[in-house]
């Protein structure tokens, strides 16, 4: 039986899911397999989309669920699911890592693909 779990909400272009999923796979191959699921729309990524790069058309962009998919072999089940939803977020927003550990104020990267996440990231405990 496999198990989805939501970790991240990205803004993200349908031309982009593909080259996402490999990057992740090819990067991570330890990383259970993600996909994207259909989102409710978070005005909050929109309008992070417009504030970061005001003179770009958000084009055919919408808001998708990045889900990771748990085999019943358990063969990446030792993953925790913050830790999943870190690497995925190397490949979409490689700044991301790095600008969680600054002290603010800072001046931000603009996101690619802007994301909000489901779980716990860069936890000082591991």
């Amino acid at each position: 039986m496999t198990t989805r779990e939501p970790v991240l909400t990205v803004f993200i272009d349908p031309d982009d899911e593909g080259r996402v999923i490999y990057q992740v796979a090819q990067r991570f191959p330890l990383l259970p397999a993600i996909s994207f699921d259909d989102a409710a729309d978070d005005p909050s990524l929109r309008e992070q989309w417009m504030h970061e790069h005001p003179r770009v058309d958000p084009g055919e962009r919408r808001c998708r669920l990045v889900v990771i998919e748990r085999g019943s072999g358990g063969e990446t089940g030792e993953v925790p699911v913050s830790q999943c939803a870190e690497h995925i977020l190397d490949v979409i927003a490689p700044h991301a890592r790095s600008e969680a550990a600054r002290t603010p104020p800072f001046e931000v990267t603009p996101d690619e693909i802007p994301w909000t996440a489901h779980v716990t990231l860069w936890s000082p405990d591991r």
